[in-house]
């Protein structure tokens, strides 16, 4: 394995594990720059390659599912850590064009490391399996009503930011469920707290929507943190430290998927999407191609560019 680092310059390369036993084999060095090689050969266009390199780099550290998180303890800046090798999991089941090879990845992706499903959809995958389906709708609607309610919108360091209580509602202390404090770009309120979401029968359809996609992918949830990455990117959560802005009694297994679910619809809503746009954007009914859509979402992500810009206090 050391000789796949070879290269005809001169220099060195020293790989040391940031945590773990003195003495230990650095594996887990290794295997994080096998994921890097894997996606220099996926820019490169060589797919098949970076699979091969992933399988590799997961042989070299299939991970311990045991040894919990370590963020908390270590500074990496903006970047992600690849701790226990979770990150080429879940690269090579993103890269498998096969439907059945790919879950089966996903899968045992979220069941060898419980703390990553809890960070990406609140609860382990046999928990969200075990979902009650008909109480779904109504946990939904309390959701939207409650984080309606109440925003906690405050001004942020200058007029393009805002500071708000996430709508994503994550696992807390003491089993409870929490909201942490968002610092966002000042228009990005108006995905969940504008006006349009004001509107009952649009209230009604988020979460109905919402309730019917959590039921739908209850027994594969990581294709509800793949649709979710967006809102959970922009609103954050529990896990990446930020400060609580709100504690909500007990948790339910299914409120992080829920609510996040409703944050990302809350995007297609400020969009114009139609209720058979949201459904097919959700993967609920058929999926076909909408140039409607298309124009839509365009339009939003570049006023989302704006916003970004005027966040950072670009005229």
């Amino acid at each position: 394995m050391f000789s796949r680092f070879k290269s005809g310059s001169k220099g060195t390369i020293r790989l040391t594990d940031i945590v773990g036993r003195i003495g230990d084999t650095p594996v887990g060095a290794l295997s994080a720059v096998m994921l890097y090689r894997a996606n220099c050969r996926l820019v490169t266009g060589d797919k098949p390659g970076a699979i091969v390199e992933l399988r590799e780099s997961i042989d070299a550290m299939p991970g311990d599912g045991t040894a919990g998180l370590v963020t908390d303890e270590l500074d990496t800046g903006d970047a992600e850590l690849n701790w226990q090798n979770h990150l080429a999991y879940l690269r090579l089941a993103e890269l498998l064009e096969d439907e059945a090879e790919r879950e089966d990845a996903y899968r045992e992706a979220y069941t060898r490391f419980p703390w990553l499903a809890e960070a990406h959809f609140g609860a382990s995958v046999a928990e969200i399996g075990r979902l009650d389906k008909e109480a779904l709708r109504a946990n939904a609607v309390r959701i939207l009503a409650h984080n309606r309610k109440h925003p906690k919108l405050n001004a942020g360091p200058h007029e393009g930011l805002r500071m708000i209580a996430s709508p994503i509602w994550t696992s807390g202390e003491d089993n409870s469920s929490v909201r942490v404090l968002s610092l966002v770009p000042a228009g990005f309120t108006e995905f969940y707290y504008g006006e349009k979401l004001d509107d009952d029968a649009t209230a009604e359809l988020v979460a109905s929507i919402a309730a019917e996609v959590v039921g739908r992918y209850a027994s594969n949830p990581w294709r509800l943190a793949s649709m979710t990455e967006g809102a959970r990117g922009m609103y954050g959560d529990s896990s990446s430290g930020a400060p609580i802005a709100e504690q909500i009694g007990k948790h339910n297994v299914s409120n992080m998927v829920l609510s996040a679910v409703m944050a990302e619809a809350a995007r297609y809503v400020h969009a114009g999407a139609t209720a058979e746009e949201m459904r097919i954007a959700f993967g609920l009914d058929a999926i076909q191609e909408s140039a409607s859509l298309e124009q839509k979402l365009a339009a939003v992500e570049e006023w989302e560019t704006q916003q970004y810009m005027q966040s950072m206090g670009a005229p």
